[in-house]
C-alpha cells in the first residue's frame, strides 16, 4: 500500500492514473471519511481526463491514529503539501487543482495559500468557514441521501464514532476562520464554492459573503443557484459525512459560488 513518509509526516495516499492526463487533481476528504469513500468521484474525473490523488487525513482511514483526532489543521496542511510536491513532480508540466470537502475544504484552502507556484483552482465544497454555527435542536440531520454512500459507510471496516472527536474537529476549524477570510480574498486563483441548499454546518449565504471579500481583493464572483441533477450538481460522493444536512439534504439544488482571479497558470 503506498504510504508517503518523512521525518514528520507519514500517511496513506491513493493514485487513480489517467493515461493522457490534462490535469492533476488533489482531493482531500471530509471529517470521519477516508480517501476511499471517492472512488466514484475519482473514477468520473479520470474519465474526463484528470489524473486523481487523494490521502488520508490523520484519524482516518489508513493513516491511523486516534480515530477523528489530529494535532492541527497546519498538520494536515503540512501533510497535503508533501503529496502535492509527489504529484508535481510525477505530473511535472500539469496544472493541480485541489479539491477539498468540509474539513478537507478547509485544509485545501490553507493549502492554497502555502503553494509556490500556487495551483490552478480551488474547488471547496461543503466548507465551514465560519466554525460550529448555532444549530436548531430540533433540526433531524443527515448524512447523505445517496444509498450508495451510506451503503459504503455502514459497511466500511474502517468506520469510527465521530462524537468523541468533534470538539477537537472545531477548535481546529476555529483556529483558521480569520486567517482564511484574509488569505482567500488576495488568492489569485480561481475558487469554486459548492454548498449544498440545506447544508447545516456550511450555509450557502457563506459563500456570498466570502465572495464579497474576494470582490475587494480584486476579483469577481458569480452566484447561482444549480437545479437538481443527479450527474451536474451533486457534490462530490462522501458530502456529508458528520451529520450533515436536514430533512431535505441534497433533495433539491445546490448553490454555487465561483471567485474568478486572474491565473497565473
Amino acid at each position: 500500500m503506498p504510504y508517503h513518509e518523512s521525518a514528520n509526516s507519514r500517511f496513506y495516499y491513493r493514485h487513480w492514473d489517467c493515461e493522457t492526463p490534462r490535469a492533476a487533481v488533489l482531493l482531500l476528504h471530509g471529517f470521519g471519511e477516508h480517501s476511499g469513500h471517492y472512488h466514484r468521484f475519482a473514477a468520473a474525473l479520470v474519465h474526463a481526463g484528470y489524473s486523481v490523488w487523494a490521502l488520508d487525513h490523520v484519524g482516518h482511514g489508513l493513516t491511523g491514529g486516534t480515530p477523528g483526532h489530529f494535532d492541527s489543521v497546519e498538520q494536515l496542511v503540512v501533510h497535503a503539501q508533501a503529496l502535492a510536491e509527489r504529484i508535481c513532480a510525477h505530473h511535472a508540466n500539469l496544472p493541480l487543482i485541489v479539491c477539498g470537502h468540509s474539513l478537507g475544504g478547509i485544509t485545501a484552502a490553507r493549502l492554497g495559500l502555502a503553494l509556490q507556484p500556487a495551483p490552478a483552482g480551488l474547488v471547496l465544497t461543503g466548507t465551514p468557514f465560519e466554525g460550529l454555527p448555532e444549530l436548531d435542536p430540533a433540526l433531524e440531520l443527515v448524512m447523505s441521501r445517496d444509498p450508495a454512500y451510506l451503503d459504503d459507510l455502514a459497511h466500511d471496516p474502517l468506520r469510527f464514532d465521530s462524537g468523541p472527536a468533534e470538539a477537537n474537529l472545531w477548535r481546529a476549524i476555529d483556529q483558521q476562520t480569520d486567517a482564511l477570510r484574509a488569505g482567500l480574498a488576495a488568492l489569485q486563483v480561481p475558487v469554486l464554492l459548492i454548498n449544498g441548499e440545506h447544508d447545516a454546518f456550511a450555509s450557502p449565504r457563506s459563500g456570498p459573503t466570502l465572495g464579497a471579500d474576494h470582490d475587494a481583493g480584486g476579483g469577481h464572483r458569480d452566484t447561482r443557484r444549480l437545479p437538481r441533477h443527479p450527474q451536474r450538481c451533486r457534490p462530490p460522493p462522501g458530502a456529508g459525512a458528520h451529520r450533515r444536512g436536514n430533512r431535505a439534504l441534497a433533495a433539491q439544488g445546490h448553490c454555487a459560488h465561483r471567485l474568478n482571479h486572474p491565473c497565473s497558470h
